[in-house]
């Protein structure tokens, strides 16, 4: 995890934290009488004050975790590109599976939408075993 990510769920917590603050501070207020300018105008301004924090809060601890899916994918992406360099340009579900921490299945599925996106092309070899080859030149 990065640390701009570890910023932004720190910071969403403290806003987070704050907005649980005002939601909590309003409904003791509340409850112990002490409203000035109505019920509706306190409850409105607590939902203002309090809910909007919490939910940028909540917004800002969450998007770090929802692009850490992505950044795998995309690191899983340059060690394959890496393994066909090192390897002439030809992979196949075994070697990814030796080399990475992939299953044999997980392996072939990543090597087929590499195919579907046109990244690299698969083969049958005279041995019936499915090759991907890349194009690794410069």
């Amino acid at each position: 995890m990065r640390w701009t990510e570890i910023g932004s769920i720190l910071i969403g917590l403290a806003i987070g934290i704050f907005g649980w603050i005002i939601i909590i501070g309003s409904l003791i207020s509340l409850n112990e009488g002490e409203v000035e300018g109505g019920i509706a105008m306190h409850l409105s301004l607590a939902l203002l004050v309090g809910v909007v924090p919490v939910g940028i809060g909540c917004l800002l601890v969450w998007l770090p975790f929802k692009n850490r899916g992505r950044r795998r994918k995309e690191a899983l992406e340059r060690k394959l590109l890496g393994l066909a360099a090192e390897a002439g340009g030809i992979l196949t579900p075994s070697h990814v599976a030796r080399e990475t921490e992939l299953t044999l299945s997980e392996a072939k599925a990543t090597l087929d939408e590499l195919v579907l996106g046109g990244y690299c092309v698969s083969d049958l070899r005279d041995d019936g075993q499915v090759v991907y080859r890349f194009s690794v030149g410069s």
